[in-house]
């Protein structure tokens, strides 16, 4: 897992104004275990975990475990809006819209 995986969710979570308890709440786990995920290193969050915190934060899984940026790219953006889409059963149609949408306003 990333190493700076534990310090990109604490910086999130600060960002959303959200308490350890709060965010394990909303992980339907525990506080012990959110400050492990934030302060072991390497953190071992399971798949399913790890597509939760992305929910959560609105973010890709990927820039979750990517090392090698510390800020979230457009193609991380991307991702994670396509994430959000499929989970709201946006319809294939619709998301390609979207996708021509962003592609205008990259230009």
């Amino acid at each position: 897992m990333s190493d700076s995986f534990g310090k990109k969710i604490r910086e999130l979570r600060l960002a959303e104004g959200l308490k350890l308890e709060e965010l394990a709440e909303r992980l339907e786990t525990t506080k012990n275990y959110v400050w492990q995920l934030e302060n072991k290193s390497p953190a071992r969050p399971s798949g399913q975990l790890l597509l939760k915190l992305a929910d959560i934060f609105k973010v890709s899984p990927d820039f979750l475990i990517d090392d090698s940026t510390e800020m979230e790219t457009d193609s991380h953006r991307r991702d994670a809006l396509l994430r959000r889409l499929k989970d709201k059963d946006v319809s294939n149609k619709d998301i390609e819209k979207a996708l021509k949408i962003l592609d205008i306003l990259d230009d």
